[in-house]
């Protein structure tokens, strides 16, 4: 009988000594926890030791769809924490208390149906928002719901981030320092556990670039998903992205949950593809392909704006204008390898088009134009992070709202596609890129452009209708 891939598709392993899994995967057989070979090969590769005692990964990352047997790899690595490794506190979170109060009773009747766990115990809280398991040698196992305060003013060893797709920085800021006071003597581990990212879920995003690139530091990752471009009726892709097919779930099951689930809820429920960060707040494909029209140009009112990517490697001026049917239109205006040729052409465009903006970020790396742009004489509008998170809020707003143009162009398209966001507090952003080798600088300059538009043009007369035209 066939069943679904026991490797993961995404993986990245530090170089160990030895391992403890073998240890844990014992001490999970005593309890009953029959492990299959995939949670096996996590376990092993995840508890890697390096020659002085201390963990080769510090940080774990495990993402595969739903109904595998994640918890098992969990439970497994949590009653090793408590009965093995001598952990003082380990810290177990998830988005939901429903969540956080299943793990906890889920672990305490493994430990209470082993006698040889059980006698070890000293105490159990099972108060709600509380619960937590206490040796008689002092080690402890807390279950907690994660919030902006989770954990503060505790020390742990280790910490479990269950249901990592929804966390938000805040969450980590309270969580991260409780490890702090071990780094140095002790030895932390801090575990990332999910189904496929979410809109949103900037903090596992960022683990998985890290999990992607060779080069990482003390990190294991591991990720069950089929390839982006897999359709939805492949079977193989099935196989692929769910270890527990033919074990823990049929493929009857799967081919229910095709036919009843959205295809892009199938997609990353069973076939474990990341949605879009973003979601609705990164610009869709299809609204930025309604939003193009090859014969618009630009407006008389217009604004430009330069930006420089963190690489150096090019310099992309864009700008963003006014057009009569009060719509904005977006434009790379000129882009080129390297940054001397920036302020002869600016000064040109300036004497053509009398921009009421120049935008550039003075804390990017387009700052070191601006001694090249005041020698040239270009008057130079700054932005600062809170005005470029409205401007990319604008952005975001105008083409929603279907009043921005565009003509098509390939490298704006790339960028646009490319985005993703970078919250600041409970409502704002600023576009990010969805990994090191993307190039959004089209999309800032633009962004940036609107900025200048906005700001320097409220009130622009229309000079084919005589109206006056009010940017928002």
């Amino acid at each position: 009988m066939r069943v679904g891939n026991q490797r993961p598709r995404i993986e990245l392993i530090p170089d160990a000594t030895y391992s403890a899994g073998d240890e844990a995967i014992e001490l999970a057989a005593l309890a009953g926890l029959h492990m299959d070979d995939w949670q096996q090969h996590v376990l092993l590769g995840s508890m890697g030791l390096r020659p002085d005692g201390r963990w080769a990964a510090s940080t774990v990352g495990l993402v595969l769809p739903r109904q595998q047997g994640k918890s098992v790899v969990l439970d497994a690595r949590q009653l090793a924490g408590l009965f093995l490794l001598n952990e003082p506190l380990a810290i177990s979170s998830s988005h939901e208390f429903k969540t956080t109060s299943e793990s906890f009773r889920r672990i305490l009747t493994l430990i209470q149906e082993t006698p040889e766990l059980d006698q070890k115990v000293s105490k159990v809280s099972t108060s709600h928002g509380n619960e937590g398991i206490e040796l008689k040698n002092g080690n402890r196992l807390r279950f907690i719901a994660r919030s902006g305060g989770s954990g503060r003013g505790w020390s742990a060893t280790t910490v479990y981030l269950d249901e990592a797709y929804s966390l938000q920085n805040k969450e980590m800021a309270a969580m991260l320092p409780t490890m702090a006071a071990n780094t140095l003597h002790g030895n932390t581990q801090l575990w990332f556990a999910s189904s496929a990212g979410m809109p949103n879920s900037e903090v596992l995003s960022d683990l998985r670039e890290r999990g992607k690139n060779p080069a990482s530091e003390r990190l294991a990752y591991f990720e069950w998903s089929a390839p982006d471009n897999a359709a939805s009726g492949d079977l193989d892709a099935a196989y692929q992205a769910n270890p527990g097919l033919g074990i823990r779930m049929s493929l009857e099951h799967v081919e229910n949950e095709r036919d009843t689930l959205g295809d892009e809820e199938y997609r990353r429920e069973r076939l474990g593809i990341w949605a879009k960060l973003g979601g609705e707040s990164v610009v869709p494909a299809a609204v930025w392909s309604d939003a193009r029209d090859e014969d618009a140009r630009p407006g008389d009112v217009v604004a430009f704006a330069v930006d420089v990517p963190p690489g150096r490697e090019s310099t992309t001026i864009c700008s963003a204008s006014l057009l009569a049917d009060g719509r904005i239109h977006f434009e790379v205006v000129d882009r080129r390898e390297g940054t001397s040729w920036v302020a002869t052409r600016l000064t040109e465009l300036k004497e053509r088009w009398k921009p009421v903006a120049v935008v550039v970020d003075a804390g990017s790396a387009a700052g070191a134009l601006l001694p090249d742009l005041q020698r040239a004489r270009i008057r130079t509008q700054q932005i600062s992070l809170r005005d470029y998170a409205q401007a990319c809020g604008a952005f975001y707003d105008t083409v929603m709202q279907g009043k921005a143009s565009h003509v098509g162009e390939p490298v704006l398209d790339a960028a646009v596609d490319a985005a993703r966001q970078k919250h600041i507090g409970e409502t704002a952003f600023y576009w990010t890129r969805k990994n090191v080798v993307s190039d959004i600088s089209p999309l800032v300059g633009c962004t940036n452009a609107l900025f200048g538009l906005q700001s320097k043009a409220k009130r622009a007369s229309n000079s084919m209708t005589g109206r006056v035209v009010v940017l928002s």
